[in-house]
């Protein structure tokens, strides 16, 4: 069965939610910085020798809210039938420091035990 092209718009995030989003980055070990004027760049701290990817504004925040939340998914429960952004977003301050203290626990635990 062929995949279904879906003609939804792209979800929307609002400036709180890009500066909420730009808040966390470092806590799940993500550099988000502004270039220039259209075009962002983010790096994964995970990864040694990761290149920086640089992104188009339009695009930028999208990516980094899937890359916080790729991080933060066995601690958010994202609801059926909800958006993943009210999902996420909605876990307020206190819920998204504590994901991320808990991503932060887990890759600790996971490095000691490459070691």
């Amino acid at each position: 069965m062929p995949a279904e092209n879906s003609k939804k718009p792209f979800f929307h995030l609002t400036c709180a939610d890009e500066a909420s989003l730009r808040k966390f980055a470092p806590l799940f070990n993500i550099q988000f910085r502004q270039v220039d004027e259209s075009t962002y760049g983010l790096f994964e701290l995970d990864r040694e020798h990761g290149p920086e990817v640089m992104l188009p504004a339009a695009l930028a925040h999208r990516r980094l809210f899937a890359e916080i939340s790729s991080r933060a998914v066995h601690w958010v429960h994202f609801h059926r039938g909800a958006s993943c952004r009210d999902s996420l977003l909605g876990q307020g301050e206190i819920g998204l420091k504590r994901a991320a203290q808990l991503y932060a626990r887990n890759r600790e635990t996971a490095r000691s035990m490459v070691m």
